[in-house]
């Protein structure tokens, strides 16, 4: 459906190219872990590679874009919380939103505002229309004296 919400059999797509869906009954992803550990291999005298262990370019890469709130960390000199407002606020909106099958259920202050911008708007559409289409406000007699203008 447009809002995909309800799956759908994949008949159409067998009988539409001869084949079943591809991936629709395994996913394309890989679900496990990647290691973040990038050894040296190279010259390590023996020490299996885990004596110049880093963190791999990709991670560290991903753990700098990433959003932090590292509120209450003693171990950071300068900690970074840009992200705690979107953490704590607005992924628990988010988590609501899906145990509600994505239904918004929105509160009576809302729907009073939206009734009265409704009847607000539709009250000026109606004084805008009174004001052009009134013709005793199209006519203007400036001045007139006997059928003479003075």
């Amino acid at each position: 459906d447009e809002t995909c919400q309800t799956k759908d059999s994949d008949a159409i797509f067998a009988s539409a190219y001869g084949i079943s869906l591809p991936y629709s009954t395994s996913t394309i992803l890989d679900e496990g872990c990647v290691s973040c550990i990038q050894q040296d291999d190279g010259g390590n005298n023996n020490n299996n590679g885990n004596y110049y262990a880093q963190v791999s370019e990709t991670c560290e890469e991903l753990y700098e874009m990433s959003g932090k709130c590292e509120v209450g960390v003693a171990e950071i000199a300068y900690p970074n919380t840009q992200s705690c407002t979107y953490i704590h606020g607005v992924l628990p909106s988010f988590e609501q939103l899906e145990k509600n099958n994505y239904v918004h259920k929105s509160g009576s202050a809302a729907q009073v505002f939206a009734w009265i911008w409704f009847i607000s708007t539709c009250g000026l559409a109606y004084y805008i229309y009174d004001l052009t289409n009134n013709k005793s406000a199209k006519t203007v007699e400036l001045s007139q004296q006997d059928g003479r203008i003075a």
